[in-house]
Parts: structure tokens; C-alpha cells; sequence
């Protein structure tokens, strides 16, 4: 069939700061607000972007110069990751409101983190540790707790990136019975198992990003 040409529109989201090297966006909310890093000479920047608004840099949690935004709710609550150094040493998971910078509570006994996604309540999404021992956690409530929950088969989460307002979680996680296989999870909150998402034709695995 023969279509007309897309119309769209292009912008240049720009740097939060000037000299600013790099500019990254990662996801938008369902009102059109972006987030991302901005990046420099030692150090990242977290930001939203809004057509309106235009770049708004989120300050860094205090002893951790690079800092990224990973989503972002319509009511301004901002989720990410700051980190000592640009590939995600000694990460923790961060909530931006109101201006303010502050780290999400890890499950107990745990020191790094992080937050990939963040749904209308508040709720967010992420991970806690890192190799094998890395775990999905959701942050609610002031608590991180860890999500447990497997599927029928026994595959287990090993990250969650991303929650929507219905409390579905998705991200990977691993086969117990075949440790190289991708394991695409989905889970509802309060539900006594998670779900795999399968795979396409041919395929033996997937990742859930959103």
C-alpha cells in the first residue's frame, strides 16, 4: 500500500551544562517527560527533559559524581543510579523529588543497587548486588525487598527494568536448568509466581525491557 510520508519532528535534548561532552536519553513517561545523563570531564549528570521545560539537570547524591536517570513518572519522581565512576562502580539506586537527591533503601545486607523504573505510585524497579549474586528488588514503601518469586519451571529473576502503574514487572533472569539461556520474566506484584515471556520462532530465550 502506498503511504504518505511520517511526520515527526526532531529535538536536540542539548547538555544540562555548557561544555558538557555527551548527552544521553534513555526512556520517556507516558506524559513525555525524558531522562538520561549528561556527561563531562569526571563526572554524569542525571536529567529530565520536557518539551515545555526543555533540560533540567538532578543533582548528584553527595560522593558519587556520575549519576544517570533511568525513568520517570508524570508526577516528577526520578529514578537512577550514581555511581563513583562512569561504568557503574560502587552503584546505588537514587529517587529524585522535589529537587532533592536521595539513595533508595537496599535489601538488608546489601551496598550496591540500582533503580531502572519507576511507575504513577511511586514504586520502582531495579536490582541489588552484582554477578551471580545480582536480584531483582522493587522499592516500595521505603523498603527494597528482593523478588523472589520464581516460575513454574524455577527460572528466577536476576534484574527488573522496568514497572508499569499496574504493578507488572518485567526484566531477565536465568534457567536454572540452563544457566546460558536468557530468561524473559514478567511478574505482577503480590502474585505467588512470576511468568516467562518466551521466545520468538527459533529463539531459545528474550530480554523484557519495558
Amino acid at each position: 500500500a502506498v503511504t504518505g510520508t511520517p511526520q515527526y519532528k526532531i529535538f536536540d535534548i542539548g547538555f544540562v551544562q555548557s561544555g558538557d561532552t555527551a548527552a544521553q536519553a534513555f526512556r520517556i513517561s507516558p506524559n513525555n517527560v525524558a531522562v538520561g545523563r549528561s556527561l563531562r570531564s569526571g563526572g554524569a549528570q542525571a536529567f529530565t527533559w520536557s518539551l515545555n521545560g526543555g533540560i533540567v539537570g538532578l543533582p548528584n547524591l553527595s560522593g558519587f559524581p556520575y549519576c544517570v536517570a533511568n525513568s520517570a513518572n508524570d508526577s516528577g519522581v526520578t529514578v537512577g543510579v550514581c555511581a563513583t565512576t562512569v561504568f557503574g562502580s560502587g552503584r546505588v539506586p537514587v529517587v529524585w523529588q522535589n529537587g532533592v537527591a536521595t539513595q533508595l533503601p537496599l535489601p538488608s545486607g546489601e551496598s550496591i543497587g540500582d533503580a531502572n523504573g519507576v511507575n504513577a505510585s511511586g514504586n520502582a524497579a531495579g536490582s541489588a548486588d552484582g554477578g551471580s549474586a545480582q536480584g531483582a528488588v522493587l522499592y516500595s514503601g521505603g523498603t527494597g525487598t528482593w523478588l523472589s518469586q520464581t516460575t513454574t519451571t524455577g527460572c528466577f529473576f536476576r534484574t527488573a527494568f522496568d514497572i508499569n502503574n499496574s504493578n507488572l514487572v518485567v526484566g531477565f533472569g536465568i534457567d536454572p536448568s540452563n544457566a546460558a539461556r536468557n530468561v524473559g520474566m514478567i511478574y505482577h506484584v503480590g502474585d505467588a509466581n512470576a511468568t516467562e515471556v518466551g521466545s520468538l520462532p527459533d529463539g531459545n530465550g528474550a530480554l523484557a525491557f519495558g
